[in-house]
């Protein structure tokens, strides 16, 4: 078993116990113990899978961690843990650290840090993608649009910007989140808030 406090021992003999099929599953490796092409056998295997090098972690203590590799695969249907560990430990996962997930969604924005800006930050530009896995796709939120287009609109007040042009241009460069709602589906919806915007500060009603 991968852990030895029994609390967490029991959690994951709960996730692992005998019979239970799933179609995420995520582990973890070390590159000194993994074969040398294990980004070649992701790519070859045919699963769907991303996978993200880690090497800021830290401990509680602030010690920084080993380096490794997480590495996440959803299959075409739900697969037992013996089936999962078979496919994650040809990669040269720790078969320990094989354990199912039920949210894509989670799971791949853990790979980047992105819901706890206490951890180490990662680039969604190095997530290694294969067997079709869209990273950028999986990372989308259709809850967050809301959350999105209010830190756009108050940025822009912020920084009197009301060109939409110089909007996408930071959101390209400082922000990936603001540039894929940009991309998808709050374009037209930030040109009229800025067109707008452009039309109090002419008319006086936009300075405080």
């Amino acid at each position: 078993m991968p852990y030895a406090d029994p609390e967490k021992k029991k959690e994951w003999e709960r996730k692992n116990r005998q019979g239970k099929q799933r179609k995420i599953w995520w582990g973890y490796l070390y590159e000194d113990s993994a074969p040398e092409n294990f980004l070649e056998l992701m790519r070859e295997s045919g699963v769907e899978g991303l996978a993200m090098h880690h090497d800021r972690d830290t401990t509680a203590a602030g010690e920084v961690k080993e380096p490794h590799w997480h590495v996440v695969v959803r299959f075409s249907h739900a697969v037992a843990a013996k089936e999962a560990k078979e496919v994650l430990t040809s990669f040269g996962c720790k078969e320990k650290s094989v354990q199912y997930r039920d949210s894509w969604t989670a799971v791949a924005r853990y790979l980047c840090h992105l819901d706890d800006p206490n951890k180490a930050q990662y680039d969604p530009a190095d997530v290694v993608e294969f067997g079709g896995a869209d990273y950028l796709a999986a990372i989308n939120r259709s809850a967050d649009k809301y959350r999105i287009v209010a830190e756009m609109c108050v940025w822009c007040k912020e920084n009197r910007v009301y060109s939409f042009n110089r909007l996408v241009d930071y959101a390209r460069d400082e922000n990936l989140e603001w540039f894929m709602a940009l991309c998808d589906n709050c374009a037209i919806f930030m040109r009229e808030y800025l067109k707008s915007y452009r039309y109090d500060i002419l008319e006086g009603a936009g300075e405080e």
